[in-house]
C-alpha cells in the first residue's frame, strides 16, 4: 500500500518528506525535557542544562539555579499551545529572576523559627 494513502488528505508530499527526514535525524524521541531545554537554550544560550531524571531538569545560568518538574510542564502543555507557552514563558522567567509582582505568590511561606 503507498504511505499517500495513509497520510491525510492535504498533506503535500514536500511537507511529508520534512516531517520524516526530521524524524529520522533526531538521535533521541522526543521529550519534556528536549522541549524544556531547547526552549531555555533558545533564549538564554549560556544555560548549563541537566536532566536529573525523567521527570526533573535543572537548569543554570548567572549562578541561578532552578528545578523544573516536567510532569508539570508536560501536564500544561497537554492542555494546548497557549498554556504550553505560558508554562515555558513562566521556567523563563523565572531563570532569568524577572517574575513581576503579579505573577508572584501572594503569601510567602511561613519558615519554622
Amino acid at each position: 500500500m503507498p504511505i499517500s494513502r495513509l497520510l491525510p488528505k492535504g498533506l503535500s508530499g514536500g511537507i511529508c518528506c520534512a516531517l520524516l527526514l526530521f524524524a529520522a535525524c533526531s538521535n533521541e524521541p522526543p521529550s519534556w525535557a528536549s522541549l524544556v531545554s531547547s526552549r531555555i537554550r533558545n533564549q538564554y544560550p549560556d544555560t548549563k542544562i541537566e536532566v536529573l531524571s525523567a521527570h526533573t531538569l535543572k537548569a543554570t545560568l548567572d549562578g541561578r539555579s532552578l528545578m523544573v518538574d516536567l510532569d508539570d510542564i508536560g501536564l500544561q502543555c497537554n492542555r494546548g499551545p497557549r498554556d504550553c507557552d505560558h508554562a515555558l514563558d513562566q521556567v523563563l522567567l523565572e531563570l532569568h529572576g524577572t517574575i513581576p509582582p503579579s505573577m508572584q505568590p501572594s503569601v510567602q511561606p511561613s519558615v519554622p523559627k
